[in-house]
């Protein structure tokens, strides 16, 4: 339990500071976006799906579809920020983003709770693919703030808060996953739903052409290695 909280909390702090003390780190986020986009679907449809539909849930199906659509619902509110890229304009606000972002984290953080009070997940692949996920974020987040906030102690007020926010999601499903009305697999299907729009996002939206060269092929392809690694250790 103290691991898995210990490295939600980590990975945007780390994310963050990779923003602050590498200048030249931007180049390389599409490429680590590109990767974990490709983890989170390998792990989606290898790994998670095939357990769902093996499982007494009922309406796998409408729970996947239903975690799809709140991703959309978040995309509007986060300016796509989850995907590696947010740009306000005058009509939109920081405010929204952060509530998208928000809330995009806490239901990261329900499953892998209640997954830890059921001793799932036994190989942490759903928790390494919420790590990666959350490290380009945070960075695409910070140089958001940066751009909104001229004081440093307050971009980095707002990246802790959001490295708080998926631990108290599994703490959420840690302490009252028997108080919840869904089954843990319902849970997991509506993450599902939002691992599939971010990850299919990322990998088709990570050049402004859409077009895939040899860099985003091979962090695929590794993407794709590292989960089917975890998944048969």
């Amino acid at each position: 339990m103290t691991t898995d909280l210990l490295l939600l909390f980590i990975s945007p702090l780390l994310g963050s500071l990779l923003a602050f003390a590498i200048g030249g780190i931007k180049k390389y986020l599409k490429l680590l976006l590109t990767f974990s986009g490709a983890y989170l679907i390998s792990i989606v449809f290898l790994h998670i799906l095939p357990e769902l539909y093996l499982s007494d849930a009922s309406n796998i199906g409408l729970f996947i579809i239903l975690g799809f659509f709140i991703q959309v619902l978040l995309d509007y509110l986060s300016r796509g920020i989850e995907h590696g890229h947010a740009h306000l304009s005058k009509s939109s606000s920081l405010v929204g983003v952060l509530i998208g972002l928000y809330l995009h984290a806490f239901i990261e953080g329900i499953p892998i709770g209640i997954g830890d009070v059921d001793h799932l997940d036994e190989n942490h692949s759903f928790l390494i693919g919420v790590i990666l996920h959350k490290l380009p974020i945070a960075i695409v987040l910070t140089s958001l703030l940066l751009t909104q906030y001229k004081s440093k102690s307050k971009v980095f007020m707002q990246i802790l808060l959001f490295a708080i926010i998926a631990p108290v999601g599994y703490m959420y499903g840690y302490y009252f996953s028997e108080s919840i009305p869904f089954q843990l697999e319902q849970i997991m299907a509506i993450v599902v739903g939002i691992f599939i729009h971010v990850g299919t996002t990322i990998i088709f939206e990570s050049s402004d052409t859409h077009k895939i060269n040899l860099a985003k092929l091979i962090a695929i392809i590794l993407g794709f290695l590292l989960s089917v690694f975890l998944i048969t250790l």
